[in-house]
């Protein structure tokens, strides 16, 4: 195979897993949707323009690939910076609409949170502690079950987080009573 070959072949499959992520949305978007059941709190969407922005910047770093002559591993690596984000724009793009505290699900940004995934909100132990200091009352951290990921909710102002919380706790009244022990 020749260095040409090799680009077009790269830069192919780079296009047609960017055109699958673009596709995927919908999906997303459903899935995400499926059992999340009654909105209980809107929250502030996903930046439009954000998201068309990172779909640009991606489909421009695949359409660069071929007009120079970049290195076998630097067109892969283009290509996967490409893919990585359309994916995070894809993420973004799925919740854009759809973002708020529902009866089975917490959907923000990137961030589809299903509440018996959720092991604990750390920040509700201490953030009332006069000892502690420098707590940022505009997020809430939320630790997933299933990976100890941390999910990091951001919000406008203390008022709509201090909703936020008094709706999460509704639901999961346990999640201020282990944090509280």
């Amino acid at each position: 195979m020749t260095e040409k070959t090799i680009t077009i072949l790269i830069v192919a499959l780079g296009a047609a897993a960017y055109l699958g992520i673009l596709l995927s949305i919908p999906f997303r978007t459903k899935k995400a949707m499926a059992d999340a059941g009654k909105m209980l709190l809107p929250l502030k969407n996903g930046i439009p323009f954000k998201v068309v922005c990172l779909f640009l910047l991606a489909a421009l770093i695949i359409a660069v690939i071929p007009m120079r002559n970049f290195a076998f591993y630097l067109q892969v690596v283009f290509a996967l910076v490409a893919l990585m984000a359309a994916r995070m724009g894809a993420q973004e793009a799925a919740g854009i609409g759809h973002a708020g505290i529902y009866e089975n699900t917490i959907i923000s940004g990137t961030y589809v949170v299903r509440f018996d995934d959720i092991l604990a909100i750390p920040t509700l132990a201490y953030e009332d502690d006069p000892d502690t200091v420098n707590v940022d009352k505009t997020t809430i951290e939320i630790i997933r079950k299933t990976d100890a990921q941390t999910v990091l909710l951001l919000f406008d102002s203390e008022e709509k987080r201090q909703e936020a919380v008094q709706v999460i706790l509704k639901i999961r009244p346990d999640l201020k009573q282990e944090n509280e022990e």
